[in-house]
C-alpha cells in the first residue's frame, strides 16, 4: 500500500484527490490545503475546493497559514503529491519522504512553466498540450518529468474548459503513475531545453488591444475566460467579453458598431471581433442580443 500525502486547493486538484483516494492501491494519509479565506460584504470564511472534497472523503485535513515542519511530525508517508496547492513548497518539504513531492502541472513541461500555463496556452494559439508529472525541486517547474498525457487543444475551447479536461486526464493517470514510479518503473527524465514561462495572469493583461489582429484577440478572450475575464470600455464602462468571434470589418481600430438589435462588432488591427457573450459593470454574463435590448437610449462613446 503507497501511503501518500496530498497537498493541493483549487477546482483543478479535487478530481485528482478523488481517484487517488479511491484506489485500492493508495491510502491518502491526509490532505494540506490552504487556509480559509474570507469574501464577500460580510466576510465569510470560504474554504477550498479540496478542504470540501477531504471533508465529503473523510481524510484528515490541515489548513496551516505557513508550511512548518511541526505540521509534518507523525505523518508516515512514502511519497507527497501537490496539484494546484497555490503557495511555493520550501526545500526542506522536498525530502520529507522517501519518494519526494510529484506535481501534476497541466502542460507538457518544459513549454508553460509558472503559474498560468493554460492560459498561456491558448494565449499563444498552442493546439498541443498535456498534464506533465514532475519531481519537485527548487527550481520553478524545473524538476525531471516521470511522465506525460498529451492532448489536443480543442477549437473554441476555453481555459476554464481546458483546465477542466486536463484535471480529469490527470485524475485517470495519477494512481497509475504514482505507483508506477513507485515501484521503479516509470522513472524520472531531466527535462529538455529551456522551455517557456508562464507568468501569472493579471486583470491588465486581459485588456483587448484593439490593434492585435482578431484571430490574436480571439485567442485572448477564450485565453481570460473565465478568469480575469476579457475586457474592453464600451460606452464609457467596463464591458468583459467572454465568447467572441473574427469577422470580416476595416476601419479605425477600436471602432464599435452596433449592427441591428443583437451584433456589436469591433474594428480590429486585422478585421473585426463580433461580441457574442458579455458582461457589463455589476450586471450578469449574457449574450450580446439581451445586454443591447438592456442598453438605454444613449449615443455610443468609444
Amino acid at each position: 500500500m503507497l501511503r501518500l500525502l496530498f497537498l493541493g486547493s483549487s477546482d483543478f486538484a479535487v478530481p485528482v484527490l478523488e481517484s487517488l483516494a479511491g484506489s485500492s492501491d493508495i491510502s491518502v494519509r491526509a490532505v494540506v490545503t490552504r487556509p480559509d479565506s474570507r469574501a464577500g460584504r460580510g466576510r465569510v470564511p470560504s474554504s477550498t475546493p479540496v478542504a470540501h472534497a477531504a471533508h465529503s472523503l473523510g481524510i484528515p485535513l490541515m489548513q496551516p497559514e505557513k508550511l512548518e515542519k511541526e505540521c509534518f511530525e507523525g505523518l508516515e508517508a512514502d511519497v507527497m503529491l501537490s496539484a494546484a496547492y497555490g503557495q511555493w513548497l520550501p526545500s526542506w518539504l522536498l525530502g520529507c519522504t522517501g519518494l519526494g513531492v510529484v506535481n501534476v502541472h497541466p502542460s507538457l513541461l518544459p513549454d508553460f512553466r509558472g503559474a498560468a500555463p493554460v492560459t498561456r496556452t491558448i494565449l499563444a494559439g498552442r493546439e498541443l498540450t498535456g498534464v506533465s508529472f514532475m519531481l519537485t525541486d527548487s527550481g520553478w517547474d524545473t524538476g525531471p518529468v516521470i511522465h506525460s498525457v498529451r492532448t489536443g487543444v480543442l477549437p473554441g475551447e476555453t481555459a476554464g474548459e481546458l483546465s477542466a479536461r486536463l484535471s480529469r486526464l490527470a485524475a485517470e493517470a495519477a494512481p497509475i503513475v504514482l505507483l508506477g514510479y513507485a515501484r521503479g518503473e516509470l522513472l524520472p527524465i531531466p527535462q529538455a531545453g529551456s522551455g517557456t514561462y508562464a507568468g501569472k495572469v493579471s486583470r491588465e493583461d486581459a485588456e483587448l488591444d484593439w490593434s492585435r489582429t482578431a484571430d490574436e484577440l480571439v485567442l485572448a478572450v477564450r485565453a481570460f475566460n473565465p478568469s480575469p475575464g476579457a475586457w474592453c470600455v464600451f460606452n464609457g464602462k467596463i464591458l468583459k467579453v467572454y465568447r467572441a468571434a473574427a469577422t470580416a470589418g476595416t476601419g479605425v481600430p477600436g471602432t464599435f458598431s452596433i449592427m441591428g438589435k443583437e451584433r456589436i462588432t469591433v474594428v480590429t488591427g486585422h478585421g473585426a471581433l463580433e461580441l457574442l457573450e458579455v458582461q457589463p459593470e455589476s450586471g450578469r454574463r449574457m449574450d450580446t442580443a439581451t445586454f443591447l435590448r438592456g442598453l438605454r437610449a444613449e449615443p455610443v462613446r468609444e
